[in-house]
């Protein structure tokens, strides 16, 4: 079949006009695309996710030290606060916000706008820990029956002493969790060997998770506690009485007030005995 030259440029027309088409659809293609992108990009920076992500961030170090899971909820943005339009947000956490339990998260506008305001959350956060199987009494020594290991919800005082420790490790100051400020309610690690032998200060109630400072070492004293000073040389030996000013485990140094009133430095033996150096 022979065509003429107008026929020949008509499909010449016809295929120039079905590749631009193609080629719009492309476009086209690729500008939906980059805005479902985008909607997603603004999806997944919600208020309620900064949030989220501002509170995990925080707790990093925490679930780090302790090897312990965390759960965020963040409650939603209230519309009715009728914000400015804003191109993008940031989280914080307001000065003396919780880490754990019933708290707030901060966020405000870093670009388009000027305002914050701040979410209701809910946090937990679980870790393993030592409970107690019994009511434990003062005085009692720590036996393998007295303690289960468990999962529990750590306090604000374990978050604290975490997050101390964690600044400590990073610091190169320390890297275990023994390091932990016995204070409050901080609970004993249980991913760390049973504290066997050790005293119990204070009655812990049936299924409590041990605090550091619900224990204390076996031949431990207190301040206040009565202790015998004894000074030994070469074929003799002297005593006396005394009470320690601070706190000390064996083996370390204390500071004891004579019956005298005079202040001396030993060291800490068994059975409330503190040795003079010579």
């Amino acid at each position: 079949m022979r065509l003429t030259i107008y026929e020949t440029n008509r499909f010449a027309r016809l295929r120039t006009t079905r590749r631009f088409a193609a080629g719009c659809a492309f476009a086209v293609a690729g500008v939906l695309g980059l805005i479902s992108y985008a909607r997603g990009a603004e999806v997944s920076t919600t208020p309620e996710a900064v949030g989220h992500a501002t509170l995990m961030d925080a707790l990093a170090p925490v679930i780090a030290t302790r090897s312990a899971i965390a759960t965020v909820n963040v409650a939603p943005l209230d519309v009715r606060r009728n914000l400015a339009p804003c191109a993008r947000i940031a989280g914080f956490i307001p000065p003396g916000a919780r880490l754990v339990g019933k708290t707030l998260v901060g966020i405000r506008c870093i670009e388009g706008a000027s305002w914050q305001t701040f979410l209701a959350a809910d946090v937990r956060v679980e870790a393993a820990v030592w409970q107690s199987t019994r009511a434990l009494r003062a005085g009692d020594p720590l036996g393998s029956v007295d303690l289960v290991q468990a999962q529990a919800a750590l306090t604000t005082a374990d978050i604290d002493a975490a997050a101390a420790i964690a600044r400590q490790g990073a610091s190169g100051t320390a890297n275990t969790i023994t390091a932990a400020p016995a204070r409050g309610l901080a609970t004993i690690d249980g991913r760390m060997p049973a504290p066997l032998g050790r005293i119990v200060q204070r009655p812990v109630a049936m299924g409590r998770a041990l605090a550091a400072s619900d224990l204390r070492e076996a031949g431990r004293i207190n301040p206040g506690d009565a202790v015998r000073v004894v000074y030994s040389g070469e074929g003799f030996s002297i005593s006396s009485e005394g009470h320690s000013v601070g706190a000390a485990d064996p083996g370390a140094n204390v500071l004891i007030r004579l019956v005298s009133g005079a202040l001396v430095n030993g060291t800490l033996l068994a059975d409330h005995r503190v040795e003079l150096p010579r």
